[in-house]
């Protein structure tokens, strides 16, 4: 009898688990008439991403499917959404209901307490605390503050470029230009002084080489899907075991974190801290004003801990050094396949800097119109992130789409930014699209290359900045040709970001 009863509760309970842990949860989308392909149990629909590609599977998704689609990572629910004033509502009106980014379960679970919180993932609450002290730090007039650390820089960049130029060989711009954003992103978010491009290095830029190392996405995708089914279990492990296992990138992020903590110690013991120009001074100085002026009452956080400092500081640097290299080695690459547009770009320099001598490349960066619209064609044909992600934390029903409790809304960047639907000749480089006659009438969600509305990339003018102040130091002196080493289109791979498998190959000649 007992036999009996033991072969039919086991299979009843394992049916049960089945039913209620990998039947139901798979239904949500067909019961709310969301499309989506054809899943396969505990993985979802992973195995299809990585066999055609993060890219190309979302691509193919809407345009098999819509504007509306969806998919699963593990059991987890995501929706891709390119309608856009679907995305309008989420980003702007119903903000509330999507405040946050999606996060990476396993690595905050596993970096929980290690790493101090930055903006790019902190949840709603915490933002809306840390936000509006850390905002004035991005403002035009502070930002500009930090122009002497990036001019230093342009000018180790003009020395490199005058090297790579006499050697009369093609030369990976790539490997260059992430030099040249090491050296200004450590500058300015720890004061760094460090000439990367010349050769040196320290304990800060070693780690922050190691950190920055690109990530398999793939790595990424199981990492969720393991989190998704046994996200209780997986942090009551790492809790127990998170010290015993060796994972590189959590050792580099603590030297980060400590060489932080000596620099605010350092700061604080100095006799003039206003001498340093630098992200890290600014969110040490940076208090909160509240709307209408006035001290901050009790109840309000007015400045922050040495802990979030950090943590800020980190976000910046990740943030804005794997981006930004990306977008200045593609724009090299466009103009050097379309040299009529830089010879129009280099003219244009010329002509500011001669009836302006003395400009600074700040100046001359904001000035410059078809710089402006060379660097937002540059953004549109290379996003520097390729999907945006928002976390829906209650049920909406926007256009007649439901979006469930904890579905992650997933915008597909680059499917917009080359969509016929709303820009002509899309695989074309054509900078007068953003002229102000070329923008005319365009929906403003159909170019995102930093995101949209309040949780925008907040590091956004100062990537801009760096880019301008960079590229117009450059093409002073310089052009950028196409050789034989060129790889013509690029061969890209996702992992955080979209980057080129074997770097951005051009000849740097000197302009006659």
């Amino acid at each position: 009898m007992f036999l009996i009863l033991i072969l039919v509760f086991i299979p009843s309970v394992l049916l049960l688990i089945w039913y209620r842990h990998y039947y139901i949860p798979y239904k949500v989308f067909s019961r709310l008439g969301i499309a989506h392909p054809p899943v396969e149990p505990f993985t979802g629909n992973v195995n299809g991403i990585l066999r055609q590609g993060t890219l190309e599977s979302m691509e193919k998704g809407v345009r098999e499917n819509g504007n509306v689609y969806g998919f699963y990572i593990g059991i987890s629910r995501w929706l891709v959404i390119s309608n856009l004033e679907i995305l309008k509502e989420i980003f702007i009106k119903r903000f509330d209901q999507f405040p946050q980014r999606a996060v990476e379960p396993f690595l905050i679970v596993f970096f929980r307490g290690e790493i101090p919180p930055g903006l790019i993932f902190m949840e709603d609450k915490q933002w809306r605390v840390i936000k509006p002290i850390v905002s004035p730090s991005f403002s035009s007039r502070k930002l500009k503050m930090m122009t002497p650390l990036i001019e230093r820089s342009c000018t180790s960049l003009n020395e490199r470029m005058s090297q790579i130029s006499e050697t009369n060989k093609s030369y990976d711009v790539y490997d260059v230009f992430g030099q040249f954003t090491m050296e200004t992103v450590l500058g300015a978010a720890f004061g760094s002084q460090v000439n990367v491009l010349k050769g040196e290095g320290d304990s800060l830029t070693e780690a922050a080489a190691r950190v920055l190392a690109e990530v398999d996405i793939s790595v990424i995708l199981w990492n969720n899907i393991i989190s998704s089914h046994f996200s209780g279990l997986l942090e009551l492990f790492l809790s127990l075991f998170g010290d015993f296992l060796s994972i590189p990138a959590k050792k580099h992020f603590s030297e980060l974190i400590l060489i932080g903590y000596e620099l605010i110690k350092q700061r604080r013991a100095s006799e003039d801290p206003s001498q340093n120009k630098d992200f890290l001074q600014l969110l040490m100085d940076a208090r909160s004003t509240p709307e209408g002026g006035g001290a901050p009452s009790n109840n309000v956080k007015d400045s922050l801990s040495d802990k979030e400092i950090v943590g800020l500081c980190i976000d910046f640097m990740l943030a804005g050094y794997e981006t930004t290299k990306n977008t200045m080695s593609y724009i090299s690459y466009l103009l050097a396949n379309n040299d009529e547009k830089q010879e129009i770009l280099c003219t244009a320099i010329d002509e500011y800097y001669q009836e302006n001598e003395y400009a600074s490349l700040y100046d001359a960066s904001h000035d410059i119109q078809y710089l402006d619209w060379v660097v937002s064609e540059g953004l549109r044909m290379y996003p520097p992130v390729t999907r945006i992600s928002r976390y829906c934390s209650e049920t909406s029903v926007i256009n007649g789409v439901t979006i469930p409790k904890e579905t992650c809304v997933q915008v597909p960047v680059k499917y917009l930014h080359y969509s016929p639907e709303h820009w002509d000749q899309p695989d074309e480089f054509m900078p007068d699209r953003f002229s102000p006659e070329g923008k005319e009438g365009r929906h403003p969600l159909c170019y995102v290359p930093f995101g949209y509305g309040q949780r925008s990339c907040i590091g956004m003018r100062f990537a801009l900045m760096e880019i301008k102040m960079a590229l117009t130091a450059v093409l002073r002196d310089f052009k950028f040709e196409i050789s034989n080493d060129t790889q013509i289109p690029l061969k890209l791979k996702q992992g955080i970001t979209q980057y080129p498998v074997d770097g951005v190959h051009l000849k740097v000649v000197k302009r006659k």
